[in-house]
């Protein structure tokens, strides 16, 4: 049986964050144009999760996790990682996305 490829689904902080930092339209519109054709919606992080789950997607974002989540500690600094990690969802940054669809930056 064939393996099914991965589907991924993307936190808007995955695309704002390399925007501001890494990105601007002016210096990379190849990166954008590509990302454009390829993205569909923007959706809350609640809804990321539970299509990931529901669906066996990999989360993109640029979030970093904020530490372990503890019953007896609430934290409201949760980020999409470390839910993602509570329900065995695979999370990856943009990088992992931008490598495993093969995307380069053209002139």
């Amino acid at each position: 049986m064939a393996e099914k490829p991965e589907v991924f689904i993307i936190d808007s902080n995955a695309l704002v964050r390399p925007y501001r930092e890494f990105y601007p339209f002016d210096f990379a519109p190849s990166f954008w144009d590509a990302l454009a054709n390829w993205s569909a919606e923007d959706i809350a992080d609640p809804w990321i999760i539970a299509s990931a789950m529901a669906n066996n997607y990999t989360v993109i974002t640029m979030e970093s996790g904020a530490g372990s989540l503890q019953k007896n500690q609430p934290s409201s600094n949760v980020k999409l990682p470390d839910i993602c990690k509570q329900f065995n969802v695979k999370c990856e940054n943009l990088f992992y996305l931008i490598r495993a669809l093969s995307f380069k930056l053209g002139v």
